[in-house]
């Protein structure tokens, strides 16, 4: 996997960032997960190279295969949410946390999911969550 130097995906975000598109973790991200359960999501380790594809960067990383869905999404629970489908999924283009709202259903089960309605959006609640909004600005 490699990134590109400009977007400094990895430096905003990081725990979860767009590695040139698929997703990738951080070894503190993929270290709380294992706390919890992982449901049909999983971890596998890669190497982050920069955009010339040679050079690897030094921290540790995972790309997540996250298997677990549920639809949950609320419009009516939502704020600052415009309703740009595309293929019947939505795109989400960082939104703030707590602006997209869910139904009580998705308490339930695996804290770490994928709603269908979106494109390219996880979504987690509870202890896992919980730590790694603690942990947002650890490297």
């Amino acid at each position: 996997m490699w990134i590109r130097p400009a977007s400094k995906e990895h430096e905003k975000r990081k725990h979860i960032f767009s590695a040139a598109g698929p997703f990738a973790v951080s070894a503190t991200f993929a270290e709380i997960r294992r706390r919890h359960d992982m449901g049909r999501n999983r971890l596998y380790p890669v190497k982050l190279f920069t955009e010339e594809r040679r050079t690897p960067y030094e921290s540790e990383y995972f790309f997540p295969n996250l298997g677990e869905q549920k639809s949950g999404f609320a419009l009516e629970r939502s704020k600052n949410f415009e309703d740009d489908l595309t293929n019947d999924k939505a795109m989400l283009q960082d939104p703030e946390h707590g602006n997209i709202g869910v139904t009580a259903n998705v308490l339930s089960g695996v804290d770490l999911w994928m709603d269908p309605t979106f494109f390219n959006a996880t979504f987690s609640v509870g202890a896992s969550a919980e730590a790694l909004n603690r942990a947002k600005d650890v490297p």
